[in-house]
């Protein structure tokens, strides 16, 4: 997955607008796979990504760049396999509640930061005072000094990222899902352009 990215950020073509006219259709069990089953209430393309994937943080870098090219918004959900991943996604929804549910870039880089970082790879996780910083810098709160409602909110977000990635079947990471109906193949496209040709084609599927 790691080569897929790199090529993905060496190969990416910026352009204002994707045509489909004149390139081959992107085709089902080569570009996409069908979800055994669709997900109800699923946003319309949701990346699923985790603060301690590698492959995450670089893609994290071109979501932007996919937004841009494909005309979509895409629906950021932190995966939840377990407990440490959890804890993981009610560090970035905390972030998320405080921030109209964009949190900066600079937050996110620094979060991928901190998970990614030399002492990290030394250590089994990331300590709490350190999520406490970023979040600080970023003027944001920490959890326990958000208020009823806000953790209220990152509780349910908590919960409803649970759900879609059971529900979605998510067994790796990154992931992006459109319609609650298809899985995008990550490793048989080689640039954001295509990348964001498949997102859109899925997308305007009847």
């Amino acid at each position: 997955m790691i080569t897929i990215l790199t090529a993905l950020l060496t190969i990416a073509i910026f352009l204002p607008n994707l045509s489909q006219a004149g390139r081959p259709t992107p085709e089902e069990g080569v570009k996409y796979f069908n979800l055994k089953r669709e997900v109800p209430n699923a946003p319309n393309i949701a990346k699923v990504f985790a603060l301690s994937c590698p492959a995450c943080a670089k893609i994290n870098r071109l979501t932007g760049d996919i937004e841009t090219l494909a005309g979509i918004k895409i629906y950021k959900i932190h995966a939840v396999f377990n407990e440490s991943t959890k804890n993981d996604a009610k560090f970035y929804y905390t972030a998320v509640t405080q921030t109209g549910n964009q949190p900066s870039e600079k937050f996110m880089e620094a979060a991928f930061a901190l998970y990614h970082s030399e002492i990290l790879s030394e250590a089994s996780q990331v300590d709490i005072e350190s999520k406490y910083t970023i979040l600080k810098n970023a003027k944001l709160n920490n959890y326990k000094d958000l208020t009823a409602a806000q953790k209220t909110d990152v509780n349910i977000q908590l919960l409803q990222a649970e759900r879609f990635t059971q529900e979605a079947n998510v067994y790796s990471i990154p992931s992006f899902i459109v319609k609650g109906k298809y899985l995008i193949n990550l490793k048989a496209h080689t640039s954001v352009e295509d990348l964001a040709i498949t997102i859109k084609y899925l997308n305007e599927m009847i």
